[in-house]
């Protein structure tokens, strides 16, 4: 059997122990700190990003460079793989995959990488790279893991629950005035991300309330769409409110995988802050 490599990139949030199993290579994108440049998860952490937007400096985020993913294509072949699958970020957030594909376009084994844009985030494009994995553990080619992976996108997504507005102020989102009043009420935002577009649910001042629109929202979504689903959660520095609801989720879907993510990683909680929650859903199909 043919062996694969996959490279991703840093945004995708995997554990230690997932990425050693299947060797997987990771990409670090950069977070920019009034100029100075950190490789997210790398050089810099996700309470070093609080703490330098608490401060009120400029934090920004870049694509890693064409040249890096030339190293770690050059890495995989160098290791023994026949074929190298790279997958990243949404295009519509970073301009990630355009780096992918131009070190694919100058390497001499360019027909042997296949560079896919997953149109996902963190724990919904984790979950992604998950069905690629299976795939790939199956014998499958590097053209057919991606079509799987093609075939479970459409019906995935993200809905997260912000404590503050703040970083959609940041983020352009809301105004400065939305944002003072809302901060002033103590509102919680539900946000939604899906096909690559963030869009404002609801804003909630309750906290039992969020979780029961998470419930709500999920049990909508198993109604609607058919195949195996999955749920992943992640959070910012939350573990209290994400456990709370896992357990709430897992009482009303006892039948559904819902698994505890990995925090979220330093560049993605730029823009979603402490005290963050999310939930990510596929529906897997064979």
């Amino acid at each position: 059997m043919k062996r694969i490599r996959f490279i991703i990139d840093s945004t995708f949030g995997m554990s230690p122990e997932y990425l050693d199993k299947y060797q997987i290579l990771i990409n670090p994108l950069n977070v920019i700190v009034d100029g100075l440049s950190y490789l997210d998860g790398v050089e810099i952490q996700v309470r070093d990003v609080m703490e330098y937007v608490a401060q009120g400096k400029k934090v920004t985020t870049s694509q890693p460079s064409p040249g890096s993913y030339k190293l770690l294509y050059d890495q995989a072949f160098k290791e023994g793989a026949d074929y190298v699958i790279c997958l990243t970020i949404s295009s519509l957030l970073s301009g990630t995959v355009q780096s992918a594909n131009a070190a694919r376009e100058m390497h001499e084994r360019a027909e042997d990488i296949f560079v896919h844009d997953t149109l996902g985030v963190n724990i919904e494009a984790a979950m992604l790279l998950e069905t690629g994995i299976e795939a790939m553990e199956q014998g499958k080619h590097p053209t057919e893991i991606i079509e799987i992976i093609k075939k479970n996108k459409p019906d995935s997504g993200v809905l997260l629950n912000l404590v503050t507005l703040d970083n959609l102020l940041y983020s352009g989102r809301v105004s400065r005035m939305k944002a003072f009043i809302g901060n002033l009420l103590h509102v919680k935002p539900v946000v939604l991300y899906k096909d690559a577009k963030v869009m404002i649910l609801k804003k909630f001042r309750s906290e039992k309330k969020v979780y029961h629109y998470f419930v709500d929202y999920c049990q909508s979504l198993r109604k609607k769409h058919q195949g195996r689903m999955r749920l992943r959660l992640s959070h910012v520095n939350a573990i209290e409110r994400v456990n709370r609801l896992y357990d709430e989720l897992s009482k009303a879907l006892p039948d559904v995988k819902i698994e505890m993510g990995m925090e979220i990683t330093p560049l993605m909680a730029i823009y979603i802050a402490y005290g963050g929650i999310a939930v990510a859903w596929i529906f897997e199909r064979d």
